[in-house]
């Protein structure tokens, strides 16, 4: 019996430790519960602030960019900076270069730069010197008095105290700024073939390293700057303008087709567009094409009717000629035998070429608003057989034009618009080019009319042979010609008539030069909102990838 109790007595006291046990487990389990709990709601607070100091900075970012406008080129310049030095770290580069000089501004500074060829020297040269007082910008300034400040072409000018730009590092100035102006590396190349191999005889050009002229004969300079490019051999330079011409042209293609790949998409069995049309060349090659609205348009349906014989590079010609040999305009133009550029492929000519011409979207774009929609009153329009306009053709309104771009978008980009052209006209109203977008965006309208209709989508996608860039029209066109087996036209046949066929282009097409103000368009696409911005890319962006064009970093 007396076991029987120590072994109740045992049970009992194991049972309180065990729960005294547990009971400070819990406790230490609740204590730590609780801390964990006051951390986690700290860290929330803590990010809570965070967030609301950056979404404050976000909102206050574009009030400090309009206040302060250098600060975004300021950090260009860092980015810039830092890429250099990271790639210049550990490695090893010549000392200097006989591009290299010295010099020191009005405000006292002294610098070093370096002179690249085909990347703006001649204007970073006076630039410099109208920073070092050697040039007055109040006169008007040439050639001659730009080198007459750089010491590797008068070799008088040898000192900072004249302004010069001199060779060697002057002892008593102390150098605070280093500076380059660099080209993509693309475009410096193709600018360095333009001027140097293609253009033959058309400036005189100078020797640059005085360290290779005679010393011994004075005159030696002024013979370098007189001496002629016909020293290049012509069929050197043709071989190369042709194998470059091909080169960018191949390029695209592969561009193009991979992309088509890429999205499984191939050359539509559908009906043509109103867009394409059909000819013959005098070459005896049949060739279909996309005449894509905006994008030199005119000035290839011109090149096209030259080539068929329809049209005489001798004589003058005018939108009339142009549009009296397409079916579209001329509905008793359509044989290519008459050098017609009809709407139905002929039977009896194979096609051996598919043509397209492109622009550049952002600057396609900024061009159609520029024509259709800022412009109310500058000319006539008309449509493809009345095709497109019948539903919107209003009274007294001729379909195509101004005043009918007005009344079937314009009027409703904007609240209050004026109820006809005539009288947005006397009140001077105007649509900004983010109304436009705006506009585009909040309606879905981006595909409404062809001169905006995406470019992969106003035409048969995946099915050319050639794709021309109205940004490089000239070679372009010549290349084309080739293609075409016409020996006797070239890009300037076309460019002779351009103001007589289409007077009203804009002053940058008259410079046979496809960019628009194109700083101006990038700074006025950067202010746009982020959600416009997004929705440009998102419907151009097929254009950019199928046409060979690098996507903008303003749009990402």
């Amino acid at each position: 019996m007396k076991n029987i109790m120590l072994f109740m007595l045992s049970l009992v006291g194991l049972t309180l430790v065990w729960l005294i046990l547990l009971a400070s487990t819990v406790s230490l389990s609740d204590t730590r519960s609780y801390e964990v709990s006051r951390s986690v709601q700290k860290l929330e607070k803590e990010e809570a602030l965070d967030a609301r100091k950056t979404n404050s900075s976000i909102i206050q970012a574009p009030k400090e960019i309009e206040e302060n406008p250098r600060k975004i080129k300021e950090d260009q310049q860092k980015i810039r900076l830092e890429k250099n030095r990271a790639f210049c770290e550990n490695k090893k580069f010549q000392d200097s270069s006989k591009f290299e000089l010295y010099g020191k501004s009005s405000g006292n500074v002294g610098f070093k730069t370096c002179l690249v060829a085909k990347a703006a020297s001649t204007s970073l040269s006076m630039a410099y010197l109208l920073a070092t007082g050697r040039l007055d910008s109040s006169k008007k300034l040439t050639l001659e008095d730009v080198t007459s400040g750089d010491e590797r072409f008068n070799r008088k000018c040898a000192s900072l105290l004249d302004g010069c730009l001199v060779k060697r590092s002057p002892r008593t100035v102390p150098i605070s700024e280093r500076v380059v102006f660099v080209r993509e590396p693309m475009q410096r190349l193709y600018s360095a073939y333009r001027d140097k191999i293609a253009r033959i005889r058309d400036r005189a050009g100078f020797n640059k390293d005085l360290n290779s002229l005679q010393e011994e004969n004075p005159d030696v300079i002024n013979e370098a700057q007189a001496s002629d490019r016909t020293i290049i051999r012509a069929e050197k330079a043709e071989y190369l303008s042709k194998e470059m011409k091909d080169d960018h042209l191949e390029m695209r293609l592969k561009k193009h087709r991979a992309f088509c790949q890429k999205k499984n998409t191939h050359a539509a069995n559908s009906r043509d567009s109103l867009l394409d049309l059909y000819g013959k060349s005098s070459g005896n090659v049949g060739f279909k094409t996309c005449l894509v609205a905006k994008a030199a348009s005119t000035s290839l349906t011109t090149a096209l009717l030259l080539a068929t014989g329809r049209l005489d590079s001798s004589k003058k010609l005018t939108l009339d000629d142009v549009t009296a040999g397409d079916e579209r305009f001329n509905r008793k133009c359509t044989s290519v035998q008459n050098g017609c550029l009809v709407r139905r492929s002929p039977k009896t000519v194979p096609i051996s070429e598919r043509i397209i011409f492109v622009r550049e979207p952002m600057d396609r774009l900024y061009s159609a608003y520029k024509d259709r929609i800022a412009r109310l009153h500058d000319r006539p329009g008309f449509c493809f057989l009345l095709v497109a306009c019948k539903p919107f053709i209003v009274e007294k309104v001729e379909p195509g034009g101004r005043d009918w771009y007005y009344e079937k978008y314009t009027r409703f980009m904007k609240p209050n618009a004026p109820a006809t052209a005539e009288l947005a006209i006397k009140q001077n109203f105007s649509v900004s080019f983010e109304e436009f977008v705006s506009w585009l965006v909040s309606n879905n309208k981006f595909s409404a009319d062809m001169h905006w209709k995406p470019q992969f989508t106003n035409c048969q996608p995946c099915q050319y042979s050639f794709i021309g860039h109205v940004e490089t029209i000239a070679e372009d066109l010549d290349a084309l010609f080739s293609r075409l087996k016409v020996s006797n036209l070239t890009s300037s046949h076309v460019f002779a008539h351009s103001d007589s066929v289409n007077p009203h282009r804009t002053s940058s097409t008259k410079n046979n030069s496809a960019k628009t103000e194109t700083a101006t368009l990038e700074e006025i696409l950067r202010k746009l909102p982020k959600n416009h911005r997004d929705a440009l890319l998102s419907h151009y962006r097929q254009d950019y990838e199928a046409f060979g064009y690098d996507l903008p970093d303003y749009l990402l």
